[in-house]
């Protein structure tokens, strides 16, 4: 059957003589290229189910992937060869008799669509097409796919309807069996599925696929420039007796009266055999091995017009039942809790001709002033926006959704292309909400206003929504649907609205019901604004630019369990359970009480009993500790999965909480721990060099930086030409490596010049008693062509120890800056002092903007490997913030301890180009230094006074493994 949106219907029966079209210039437009076709001998759209020939056989691969159990499905994942055409002008006539010539193909998988048509494009590409915007076609010339593999049929298929289903394609696809036309669809990865069963045989079968990057409806879909056509979705062939389930339609809604659930269910049954008599649907509803209820009833078989199926239906019935049931729990997000059901078709004399499975989550959505409601309960959607890649396997779908629990987000966002049935039942098991959105999207204003002045474009959405809202209708984790046309305001999304409104009344509509959950997600992977954890509905994290120092702040961001200090040093707190269901009992909670970094105390908390939305008071024994002896006093708080759940194992830390105590003091550098000679100041053109008792240090009056500093026959300071263009030494900066969320201020810092900044000294003074040595130097940076925007003063002081005391401040020059990316020291270190150690927060970097994930206590960092950076710290992006003391050192134990007189930030990288987050891109390892960034941590915005710090440097020496810090 053809579906003709401008205005005509028909019938093709798919015979021998059917000749597709497929070429363009031709007398008439290609199927793919023609807006009166939709789809050829294309089945109706219906629920996923996967068929098995008895209960048995259903019941045993329950908790499996069913698709890869039945005896009634062949996966055909696997066994496809290709051949990739840049122009369908290049594909022979004959290419249905081709055996030989095709490359092995990854299903699913696909090709990258070919850049030729990019260029062809021109100005029309950056509007969002890769093609001329002349609607309702598409270019003539474009790239085709064709993919081949053999099928062989077993046996026991014989007398049973096949069927290929294709779970999604890009965009469009012509269907042959055995040399015959079999069918076209188009939309991309949205299900279609046809009935092969008068072109198979037994034995061996050959299917052709030929796939399209473009139709005519591809001007209603997002146009990704980087992702690929082919076969995108899996693929398998499904037999099915002569009477067969068409469709299944489950609701369920709470009876408060009656303590139940009621189960509303709707089965539409086809058969291909010419009688009517009437066979019998059984229903069974299971709660792991108990079945709760076991139901019959007879169905009446009518006739149907044959121009109804691309099958030769011959006969249909429904069945409508309604089920009321006792004692059932809730499904949500905290506790998705899944029943089974499983519909049967039996003859007269009981013999089953065919068993599907549906898994049914007890839930209903809601509104109450205007705010969606599960189960009665305030919902709120804290997401992760999703799109799925053809490569995705099960496994890796399974690991990305523990990893989304484990962050504590409750939601997917499914954008702009639909994901296989797969990941939707891995949803319902592991509890995640999802928003589910059609391929409908317009990506220029031209189409504006075609698809408002032609209601056929309107039909075409409509096919596209229909597909998707009926596959996927019986999901309980699927809240709203979606698509990108409600974007567009106006009588089209009132129309839209409407038609799946009568589809389905029991979800929402995002976009419509609930604001863009996805704001924010374009300036960064996780926006740099979270709000309160409280909120309704947000898109926290784009999982498809994930990195794990992301996945750890959103981990402690989403915390369910908050604890707030009344009194930290007395042990007085409060725990508030953020939960909607679960009890804080699921978590187990350990304390400690770290002085300086190492725990003086600890203990276990059993007393948490607090219910979901409430809080419970919270009080800690320190014993005689006291808290006054100018060390540094930490409480922090450990939760652990108390039992284990599908997304972690019991005795697996959850999150954590940390409150200070008491500070040391860091105002002024420790007292001379040892004496030494008297100091000399010279002067060597624009050098000035401080020598004292066996040690050098070289200053450049040009930029401020300490080029040189030697202690006996140990140099710390990389030669000048290992910082690869950048600042050589000790020196001031603004610059940091590239971060994640820097991608908002990107521009800003490049329309300021931050990338570009030069050094213009503006004076310098230096000094000596013999016992201290002081230089201090001003510089202004500006970039090419522009006034200075800031001015840095640097004053280094020298003891006759040999310490080094660096005050510097930065102010602004100009009114109106956007925020620096950062502001302190950069130092370039010989690579040898790669032995670090530290007391601060680890033991992996945060974010300059996001720091819910520091832990603070003692740790020792890794050697350097070139290739790939410092295992720990620097081989992820980011810093360690709230550091007291950083210590690198070499293999002999000799090196260097760095402090501030306020708690401070570092980084440690291979040196390379000075990269900056304002725009610079990194070069190449270099193995001649290590760059250590030291960052004063500041409030967000820029300071309106100057801004100073104090550093603390002293060289130290100790044997080779005697650091004072724990392995991290």
């Amino acid at each position: 059957m053809i579906v003709c949106p401008r205005g005509r219907t028909g019938t093709i029966q798919a015979e021998a003589h059917m000749k597709a079209n497929l070429y363009p210039g031709r007398g008439v437009w290609p199927d793919w290229n023609d807006p009166d076709i939709r789809q050829r001998e294309q089945m109706p759209a219906h629920a996923y189910r996967i068929p098995f020939p008895d209960l048995a056989s259903c019941r045993h691969a329950v908790s499996d992937n069913r698709r890869n159990l039945s005896p009634y499905i062949i996966n055909l994942d696997q066994g496809w060869e290709s051949r990739f055409y840049t122009s369908i002008l290049q594909l022979p006539e004959n290419i249905l008799s081709f055996r030989s010539g095709f490359e092995p193909a990854s299903v699913p998988g696909g090709q990258s669509e070919a850049s030729e048509l990019y260029d062809a494009a021109g100005p029309e590409r950056s509007a969002g097409y890769p093609f001329p915007v002349t609607p309702p076609h598409v270019p003539s010339d474009i790239p085709v796919i064709v993919y081949r593999r053999t099928c062989h049929l077993p046996l026991v298929w014989s007398g049973l309807r096949k069927r290929l289903v294709l779970q999604g394609i890009r965009a469009a696809c012509h269907i042959f069996i055995n040399g015959r036309l079999a069918g076209y669809t188009q939309g991309s990865c949205l299900p279609a599925e046809f009935d092969l069963t008068a072109g198979l045989h037994d034995g061996d079968n050959e299917l052709f696929l030929l796939v399209y990057p473009y139709c005519t409806g591809s001007y209603l879909e997002r146009q990704d420039f980087a992702a690929c056509f082919g076969l995108v979705r899996a693929a398998y062939l499904e037999a099915v007796p002569p009477i067969a389930i068409q469709d299944i339609r489950v609701r369920t809604s709470p009876e408060p009266e009656e303590e139940a659930w009621r189960l509303d269910l709707t089965v539409s049954l086809v058969s291909c055999r010419i009688s009517t008599d009437s066979p019998q649907v059984r229903v069974s509803l299971w709660q792991d091995e108990e079945c709760l209820t076991n139901k019959v009833w007879p169905v009446s078989l009518q006739s149907v017009d044959a121009s109804d199926y691309a099958s030769p239906v011959q006969t249909e019935g429904l069945l409508q039942a309604s089920l009321l049931l006792p004692n059932i729990e809730g499904w949500s997000d905290e506790s998705p809790r899944l029943y089974d059901l499983y519909i049967s078709i039996e003859e007269r004399g009981g013999r089953e001709l065919l068993c599907t499975h549906q898994a049914i989550g007890f839930r209903q959505l809601t509104w109450q002033d205007h705010k969606p409601m599960i189960n009665g309960r305030p919902l709120s959607l804290r997401a992760a926006q999703w799109q799925v890649a053809p490569t995705d396997s099960i496994r890796d779908m399974i690991r990305q959704i523990r990893q989304i629990k484990q962050i504590h987000l409750n939601a997917l966002y499914i954008c702009h292309f639909p994901a296989d049935p797969i990941l939707l039942e891995l949803c319902d098991i592991f509890g995640l909400y999802v928003i589910d959105e059609a391929p409908l999207e317009i990506s220029h204003p031209l189409m504006e206003t075609e698809i408002g002045n032609e209601p056929a474009w309107r039909e075409d959405a409509e096919n596209r929504l229909e597909r998707l809202i009926r596959r996927d209708y019986n999901h309980p984790c699927i809240l709203f649907w979606s698509a990108g046309l409600f974007r567009q305001t106006g009588p089209l999304q009132d129309t839209l609205a409407d038609f799946i409104r009568k589809l389905d009344d029991t979800r929402g509509l995002h976009l419509v019901d609930i604001p863009d959950i996805g704001r924010g997600l374009a300036a960064a992977p996780v926006p740099e604004w979270l709000p309160s954890p409280e909120g309704t509905c947000l898109c926290y994290y784009d999982w498809n630019r994930h990195l794990p120092v992301l996945d750890r702040e959103l981990r402690q961001f989403l915390r369910p369990l908050d604890i707030r200090a009344i009194d930290a040093a007395d042990g007085t707190f409060m725990i508030k359970n953020r939960l909607n269901w679960t009890p804080a009992t699921q978590f187990d909670v350990a304390w400690r009480l770290l002085r300086d970094g190492k725990p003086v105390l600890s203990g276990e908390i059993d007393s948490i009993r607090t219910e979901p939305g409430s809080e419970q008071y919270m009080e800690l024994a320190y014993g005689d500790q006291n808290f006054d002896d100018g060390s540094d006093y930490l409480i922090s708080f450990q939760f652990f999965y108390a039992d284990f759940c599908l997304w972690a194992d019991a005795g697996e830390e959850a999150f954590f909480q940390e409150f200070p105590l008491s500070s040391a003091d860091r105002s002024e550098l420790p007292a001379q721990s040892r004496s030494g000679g008297r100091l000399r100041l010279e002067a060597d053109r624009h050098h000035l060099i401080v020598s004292g008792s066996r040690f050098w240090l070289v200053f450049n009056r040009l930029n401020g930086a300490l080029e040189s500093w030697r202690c006996g026959d140990k140099e710390l300071i990389a030669p000048p030409y290992a910082a690869n263009g950048g600042i050589p030494g000790l020196h001031g900066t603004i610059s940091r490596p590239v971060e994640p969320l820097d991608e908002r201020w990107t521009e800003a810092w490049r329309q300021e010049g931050y990338p570009d900044l030069l050094i213009q000294p503006i004076s310098s003074q230096e000094d000596c008693d013999g016992q201290t040595a002081v230089i201090e130097i001003v510089l202004q940076m500006a970039a090419p062509g522009r006034p200075a925007c800031l001015e840095m003063l640097i004053r280094h002081e020298i003891r006759s120890s040999g310490d080094l005391r660096v005050f510097t401040s930065l102010s602004p020059l100009k009114q109106n800056q956007p925020p620096w990316p950062c502001f302190g020291l950069g130092l370039q270190l010989k690579p040898d002092y790669d032995q670090i150690s530290w007391y601060g927060t680890g033991p992996y970097p945060c974010l300059s903007r996001l720091q819910n994930s520091r832990r603070c206590g003692l740790y020792r960092g890794g050697q350097v490997d070139p290739a790939r950076g410092i295992r720990l710290p620097g081989n992820e992006p980011g810093y360690f913030p709230d550091t007291r003391w950083l210590v690198l050192k070499d293999q002999t134990g000799f090196g260097l301890l760095i402090r501030s007189d306020q708690l401070f930030g570092f980084s440690v990288r291979p040196a390379g180009k000075n990269t900056t987050s304002a725009g610079q891109a990194e070069s190449r390892l270099d193995r001649q230094a290590l760059t250590v960034q030291l960052y004063r941590q500041m409030s967000a915005g820029l300071p309106e006074k100057p801004v100073k710090s104090s550093w603390y440097f002293s060289p130290v020496a100790s044997d080779a493994g005697k650091q004072p810090a724990e392995k991290a």
